[in-house]
């Protein structure tokens, strides 16, 4: 990335040139430290969704945790759509992401109360060897409670919410993922 001085906007057409030149952004100086970032409105429409996904992905991570062993129904609400990361309390790692369109269904009445049919975390901890404790789906939703929370993200439109799930997925370094079919 480039550094031109402010004084170089006093020259509009000039930094427009270099900023279509150099196809990325280019930094602009003010008194010896970087203070703006100018660019081409083609580089600003490649990088938008960038943005927007480190913006949606900070909103996650900044929203509230729920904690399995302190979840009541009502805490969630009944009848949003959305996106959620569920993860082990003490280290953080992620450990599912998921999308639905209801989520207190999906996390208190699948994820943490459901049987086995509704609650692929509970199989997936069931058939993994880093937990030999585990071995039926009452003894994965003991886990669940006691060691796992979640965050979510309510997003009304489905392809988004299907897009979302993939990219906190990757972000996250999710530890369970559904197998392709």
């Amino acid at each position: 990335m480039q550094t031109i001085p402010v004084s170089a906007l006093q020259n509009p057409e000039g930094v427009s040139e270099l900023c279509h030149k150099t196809a990325e952004p280019v930094r602009v100086e003010v008194d010896g430290r970087n203070d703006l970032v100018v660019m081409s409105l083609e580089v600003y429409r490649r990088l938008e969704p960038h943005a927007e996904a480190r913006h949606l992905f900070e909103k996650l991570m900044n929203s509230p945790q729920y904690d399995f062993d302190q979840l009541k129904p009502s805490m969630l609400p009944k009848d949003e759509a959305g996106v959620y990361v569920i993860f082990l309390k003490d280290t953080g790692e992620t450990l599912y992401v998921g999308r639905t369109k209801k989520l207190r269904r999906r996390l208190y009445t699948n994820h943490l109360m459901g049987p086995e049919a509704n609650a692929r975390l509970k199989k997936y901890l069931v058939t993994d060897e880093r937990y030999p404790n585990i071995t039926n789906m009452e003894r994965a939703k003991e886990f669940i409670r006691e060691h796992c929370a979640f965050r979510y993200l309510v997003e009304p439109d489905t392809d988004k919410r299907g897009r979302l799930e993939g990219l906190f997925a990757f972000l996250t370094n999710v530890r369970y993922i559904d197998e392709e079919h």
